[in-house]
């Protein structure tokens, strides 16, 4: 992966605490672009980032009525209907649909961005004033996808 090549190639200078966090980051990057919102959170737990649920309840409708749909949310916001997201996967009763809003509701989003943030700040910091061609970089920098190639490639190309 592309931060054990920022961990081999910058040694010293990438201490041990700023390892982790740039994996966690690019795995968090890839469980936010795959709509696996569920996990996100937890790698914003294991980035030590705390998480609250969003609130968010997935209500069945299977009659369409003004009434029904009346009578259902009366008894969510009673605690008495529907299922709550937090409490589900991604993939199984609380759907993508309701994960992508219990993740925002619950500032997922906006946590996952400063979690990018800093990564991007610790690679900022390793490639400050270098060039591709002086690090060793150029032949994998421009092929490899995601946030900290990213980083990478806004800042010293």
């Amino acid at each position: 992966m592309i931060e054990d090549k920022l961990a081999t190639h910058f040694g010293a200078a990438l201490s041990a605490a700023e390892k982790e966090p740039l994996s966690l980051c690019r795995q968090l990057r890839n469980k936010v672009l795959h709509s696996d919102f569920r996990a996100a959170r937890h790698k914003l737990q294991e980035l030590g980032v705390p998480t609250a649920p969003g609130g968010v309840v997935k209500i069945d409708l299977p009659v369409v009525t003004i009434e029904e749909a009346t009578r259902k949310i009366a008894a969510a916001r009673a605690g008495t209907e529907g299922t709550i997201v937090a409490d589900t996967s991604s993939t199984d009763e609380g759907g993508v649909y309701g994960w992508f809003w219990e993740a925002g509701c619950a500032g997922d989003f906006q946590k996952a961005s400063d979690a990018f943030r800093r990564a991007g700040a610790i690679v900022d910091r390793l490639v400050s004033g270098y060039r591709p061609d002086y690090l060793g970089l150029s032949d994998w920098v421009p092929a490899v996808g995601g946030l900290v190639a990213l980083v990478v490639s806004r800042r010293v190309c």
